[in-house]
Formats: structure tokens, sequence, C-alpha cells
């Protein structure tokens, strides 16, 4: 499923615009019309006034009222006020864009009007305003109600200030009876004043969480108001911005950063009416209820399929394969189906879903085999807050099921994804698991992928007199990679392979011509994928001076540098093996100089390299196991240590000896290539 299909409703958070930049303000611009964060203190120690000379934009107030009824249904005002400083943030407010969902929601824009430095005011017709279909919902294979209405801003030039006000009403609750949203205070312009209001019933249920921002308290009119204000009064441009820039890209990580940068950054203030997350499980099963239930088509296709099969794992393999690879991915988000799957008989006459669809037929056929699945919310991107139980810390939809007595996850949705196999955004991470009777609750997706990891790369060939050689290379994948690569190549036709290959072999440092090029089947999801190609090289590496270097993958781990230490985990991916082999025969006659051998050892990563001739023949072998998934930033010295004794990144040449070239001698002595 697209992020989309969960977004945060009814209350749909408002875009920060991106101001255009450029290197100073123009000269005409009167500098009564910069506003200042305060005026200038005359206390003794006072710091003037920040200079916003340099600023693309001035956001002067910028103000989000949220007014929320027990039914579910509400509505939300959006009142901006910004002077704009240059032509590129002309063209980025030029047109007033307010996304909403058209099934449920209605855009009413109150005003849009352009103040003049000397004080005359343009108005746009809001009549003008036009609906679109939010960007989103054009990258195929998605469908969904989103749109945006655009409003293009009259007489809009560099010094006006831009006012406007729009009304989103959600006529229809998302889901009857509750209510849930999300707010976060921008950081990326100059913001005088910002606010964020949100009005509840009085009498209403709400859980509001702001633990770093406190709210004003009132009643009005029997709702209960919440009112956080804030700005963002540093520049954004210029000397100071550029320093305190500097200064962040020096500090060490704080455990709250490494966090946001994992696993996304919590909102400012997020509020709910669900009590708990056992009550949003509740909610997404009355959406699912009797949609599982298989039909005599379902129960055939399930038995057709589990022929001959005689294991439970077996079966649930078979129709795990056949939805993930035969069931098409498609997102569609319409009203209610932003949540609720389709029927699994529709789905399986469709040959298409989304991720709920493709779940629901899956638990259909699992169902079927007598088993009983559960469906599992969950946020791919989306940082978990278990404190506050809504769907918006979803946006994604996937199974887990008992098989001989142990818990399977499933996400059928990959396509490609082996048995098991659970793409890295959604592992090791908080989820809800919902069985179709009994209690919702919080559970933690698998840390690892259910095989062991590893890369495995072999090339054998031969090099003649001239320096040409020609090669076969075979690499197999099993994991991440694995599951990228598939993806790519179940896109394409067999046609098509030569020209992907030809790419991927550049992209790892192979700088020759490929072809012949042979590649597993991408849905063949039960054994490794291995793609392998001839190669052919003239000339390679540094033959002027007869050094060669082996046909080996390169080393894609991290080497950190002295003169710029890192600030933050170095991250080293999932643990793997990763092993390269080759083979190359010699011309009749010619030797080598070889290399030392390499063996280091560390608490993150191990490397062995050897190397041997035999019988004109120089064979290489290299094995890398990654042990961690990351280097805290306390230990990177520790672990630069053993990059620095590896050489990592750097590969040995091999020097070539003997009697060549019409009897002359050639040889040297090898090292690294820096």
């Amino acid at each position: 499923m697209k992020a989309t299909l969960f977004r945060c409703a009814p209350l749909l958070v408002l875009s920060a615009f991106a101001f255009g930049q450029s290197p100073t303000p123009p000269e005409h611009i009167p500098v009564k019309n910069l506003p200042l964060s305060a005026p200038a203190s005359s206390a003794k120690g006072a710091v003037s006034s920040p200079d916003y000379s340099g600023e693309p934009g001035i956001i002067q107030h910028m103000d989000r009222v949220y007014q929320v009824e027990a039914d579910g249904t509400g509505w939300r005002l959006l009142t901006t006020s910004a002077q704009v400083l240059t032509e590129g943030a002309v063209k980025q407010f030029g047109v007033l864009c307010i996304a909403f969902a058209s099934s449920s929601e209605s855009v009413e824009i109150v005003y849009a009007r352009v103040k003049r430095p000397d004080g005359t005011v343009v108005e746009t017709p809001v009549s003008g305003a036009m609906e679109q279909p939010d960007p989103v919902t054009q990258a195929a294979p998605f469908y969904s109600d989103l749109k945006q209405k655009q409003l293009p801003i009259r007489s809009l030039s560099v010094g006006d200030t831009l006012e406007w006000q729009a009304k989103i009403v959600r006529t229809k609750a998302e889901a009857p009876g509750h209510f849930w949203g999300q707010e976060t205070f921008f950081e990326d312009a100059v913001i005088l004043s910002q606010s964020v209001e949100l009005r509840v019933p009085k009498d209403a249920f709400v859980n509001v969480w702001s633990p770093t921002l406190k709210p004003t308290e009132t009643t009005a009119g029997g709702y209960r108001v919440l009112r956080w204000e804030n700005s963002q009064l540093k520049p954004t441009v210029g000397k100071e911005a550029d320093a305190e820039k500097e200064a962040k890209s020096k500090g060490v990580w704080t455990p709250e950063q490494e966090l946001e940068a994992t696993q996304g950054k919590l909102p400012m203030i997020e509020w709910t009416n669900f009590k708990s997350w056992e009550d949003v499980g509740g909610w997404y099963r009355g959406l699912e209820k009797d949609r599982t239930v298989p039909d005599e088509e379902i129960k055939a296709k399930v038995a057709e399929l589990t022929a001959g099969k005689t294991t439970e794992e077996e079966k649930v393999r078979a129709v795990y394969g056949y939805v993930a690879t035969q069931i098409r991915y498609i997102g569609v988000a319409f009203g209610v189906g932003r949540y609720q799957p389709h029927r699994a008989e529709d789905v399986m006459q469709n040959r298409y879903g989304d991720c709920k669809d493709k779940h629901t037929l899956l638990a259909s056929m699992l169902e079927a085999l007598g088993l009983h699945p559960d469906a599992v919310l969950i946020g791919a991107g989306i940082r978990f807050n278990e404190a506050v139980p809504s769907p918006a810390a979803f946006n994604h939809l996937i199974t887990m099921v008992p098989v001989d007595g142990k818990d399977v996850w499933l996400d059928a949705t990959a396509e490609v994804a082996p048995y098991k196999m659970l793409m890295y955004s959604i592992r090791d991470k908080q989820a809800l698991v919902i069985p179709s009777t009994g209690v919702a609750q919080v559970e933690r997706t698998p840390e690892k992928p259910p095989f062991a990891s590893y890369q495995a790369m072999h090339a054998e060939g031969s090099l003649d007199k001239d320096g040409t050689s020609n090669s076969r290379l075979s690499i197999t994948f099993r994991g991440d990679d694995e599951l990228l690569m598939r993806s790519v190549l179940r896109q394409l036709s067999p046609a098509q392979y030569d020209q992907v290959v030809q790419q991927m072999s550049q992209n790892i440092g192979y700088q020759g011509t490929t072809s012949h090029s042979e590649v597993s089947k991408p849905d063949d999801t039960a054994e490794p994928l291995k793609i392998s190609y001839d190669y052919k090289r003239e000339k390679g590496g540094d033959w002027d001076n007869y050094r060669i270097l082996p046909q080996i993958a390169p080393v894609l781990l991290t080497r950190p540098d002295d003169k710029m230490p890192p600030v933050r985990a170095i991250l080293l991916g999932v643990p793997r093996t990763e092993t390269s082999t080759a083979e190359m025969k010699l011309p009749q006659g010619w030797g080598v100089e070889l290399p030392e051998a390499v063996h280091q050892r560390s608490a993150y990563a191990t490397y062995d390299q050897t190397y041997r001739f035999e019988k004109g023949t120089l064979y290489t072998e290299r094995r890398i196991e990654v042990l961690q998934d990351k280097v805290p930033v306390s230990d990177w010295k520790s672990y630069k240590k053993w990059a620095d004794a590896v050489d990592l990144g750097n590969e040995q040449y091999v020097q070539l000896t003997g009697q060549g070239g019409g009897g002359r001698r050639f040889d040297g002595i090898a090292h690294r290539d820096g």
C-alpha cells in the first residue's frame, strides 16, 4: 500500500512551502517591509534583531484551526500571510494549492489577495479555483480521490505580501464516531508567528500528546479549545544560518536524532479519540468483517495450488506465492476504500488490489486451509508512537499466520518477496496485530530476514597477451538486494536484460562490455536470484605497467575519515556474508607476484582475502562478514582501525611477470591502488 492510503484523516496536514532562493534581495524592496523578529532592546547586553535581508521570503503568520465533532466530521481553517522577496518565492507562491479528499471533503477558498508595498491590494477571485488530481495519484499504479484545489494568484511580484485563507470541511467521517490528527510547526523558513488550534466537544474524550509544547486551554461555545503557538525566527540563509548549519554538521547526534534518521520524526502535536490500540484493532476488524470468507472459487483455487503438497508450510508457501506474484499491486484509495478492503472473491476476479486487498485474498485462502490469519497494520517509514492510538500510525497492511505452531509474517504486496521475507522498512518495527476474534495488540515484526543474507560473485576467464580479458561472471543475491533486483527485473522483458546488466556491471566498477545475459526467473523466490553474463575488458587495471585487478565484487562499506569524523552511527546494512572468487588464466609462460593475504577481524566485520597461482591461473578469494548493522559513533575509531588495516575500498594490483611481448621482460612490485 502506498503511504497515502492511510493518510492522517480526517485532518490532512498542510504541506510547507519550499522557498526558491536568490543570493541577494532585489534592491528596490523598501527596508521597512522586511519584518524583524522583535524590536531591538535597549537593555544592556541586548542582541540586535536577526538580519532577514537575505531571506527568499518571510511568513508573517501561519494559523491552522481544527474543529472536530463527536461523529468524526469537522473542518479546518488555514490562514497564511507571507512576504515574497525573490523570484523563486514568487513562482512557489504563484499558485495556491489545497489538498483534500474529494469523496469526503470540500474546500472553500475564503480569500486570496496581494498587498503591495505602496498599500494597494489586488484581490484574486476565488471563483477561478480549479480542482486537479493530487500529484501522488499520477504515479501509477495508484488511483485515489485525493485532489488539490488550485488558485493562480493574480499580480504577485517580488516585495508583495500574499494573504490567503481556506476552509476544508469534512462532510463524511473516515471512521464514524472517531477523529484523529497530527501537526508539526514548520522550521525551514522564517515564520514570525504560527499557531495550531484544536477544538473538540467539551464533553468528548480526546487524547492529546504534545510533550515539548504546552497548549493554552479554554472553553468556548461548547468546545474545549487547545492552542499552541510557536515561531521560527532564525535566518535560514546568510552567515548566521551557515554558521549554525556548520556547527550542527559537526555535532555528535543525540539518540533521538539517530531514531529520527532511521525510524522517522514524531509529530509535535497528536490527538485521537481512540482510547486504546485494542479499539483501533476493533475498528479495522469491523471493516474487514466477512470479507475474508472463502467462496467456492477460492476453495477450488486453493485445492489446485496445494495439490500434492503434504505439509502445512508447503501449502502456505503455495498460496502466498500465488497472491504475491499473480495478484498485481494497484493502489486504490477512494473514500472508505482508503481503509476498507474489497471482498476476497472480488480481488480474485479482478486479479489486482492494494495491500489490504492482497491481505484479504491471502487470508481467505489461508482460511480455506483451516488456518487463522491475522491482519497486521504497520507504518513503513512512520515512527510508531505507542502513546497515541490511531490509524495515523499506519500506511501498510500485512499478514501473520501460525504455521506449524510458529508465527509467520507475510507481505504479499511486495510481489517478489521470498516467503516470510519482509522489506527492510517494516522489519523490527511495532505493528498492530488484529485477530479475527480476540484482542488486538501491538507486537514487533522480525528483526532479520528468514534466511542468512549473502551475495556471492564468481568470475572465470582468460587474459591474452594484448591485455584483453574474456570472462563469465555470475552474481547470486539473497536478501534485501535480491528483493530490489527482482522488483526491477520483473518489470522487464528478457530482451531488455542485456541492457540492464550492462548498466549494473558499470555501476559496480566494471567498465567493459557485457553480453549473453542470463537471469533466473524473478518470480521464483524459493531460490536465490542469479545473474550471469559474458564480460570483455580491454587493457583493464594498469595495463601500461602490466598490473591487473582481480575480477571480484567492489566493497561498499563506509570507510571513516579522520578529517571528517562521523557524527552519527556508521550504517553497515543487514548482517550478511559477501564472497568473491575469481579465476584468470594467463598467457602461457606468464607469471605473477602475489599480493600479501589479508586477514582482519573486528567486532563489526571480518575481512579475508587470499591469492594463489597454479598452473598458469591466478586465483583470488575474498570473504567479508558483516556482523552488526551499525557502528555506534562512540566506537568509530575501533572500526576505522579495521577499515584501514584492510585498506577498505581499495583493491590490490597483481603484478604480471614473465616472458611476453616478443621476449620483453616486464616485472614490478605490487602495491595498493591509491
